[in-house]
């Protein structure tokens, strides 16, 4: 049981890690859309000589930066949370060992009230059957 609630848990922080890396490349995306559609139009102004719109000095910058950037892929390994996957691993052990403790903790509380049940209904049975 132990397990799925860490594998469950790594897998969630997994999945909300890859949706915020997908909206911030989907940002990034958009910025240098913007980026270079403003830096079109600028050329277009340019050469028609008109200027058609105003251009912010950090989508300029950002354009030209744009030009010289390309896209790195995302790491396969992702570390999550800051833990590496030796610390998951050991914790999830340490983790499955404590159920394991308290299951057999539990079974012997059970057992030990099924005998003392066991035993006051054997003490009534006598103490009737001596009437």
């Amino acid at each position: 049981m132990a397990g799925k609630s860490i594998g469950k848990t790594t897998y969630q922080g997994g999945k909300k890690l890859a949706g915020v890396t997908y909206r911030k490349i989907k940002e990034r995306k958009s910025r240098q859309e913007e980026a270079k559609a403003a830096e079109e139009a600028m050329e277009q102004g340019a050469e028609s000589g008109k200027k058609l719109i105003k251009l912010k000095p950090e989508q300029a910058a950002l354009a030209k930066e744009n030009g010289k950037r390309q896209v790195k892929a995302a790491p396969r390994v992702v570390k999550v949370s800051g833990l590496s996957q030796e610390k998951i691993k050991t914790q999830a052990s340490m983790q499955k060992q404590q159920m394991e403790k308290s299951l057999q903790a539990m079974q012997k509380a059970r057992a030990a009230r099924w005998q003392e049940s066991q035993h006051r209904h054997r003490q009534k049975v006598e103490k009737q059957s001596f009437r």
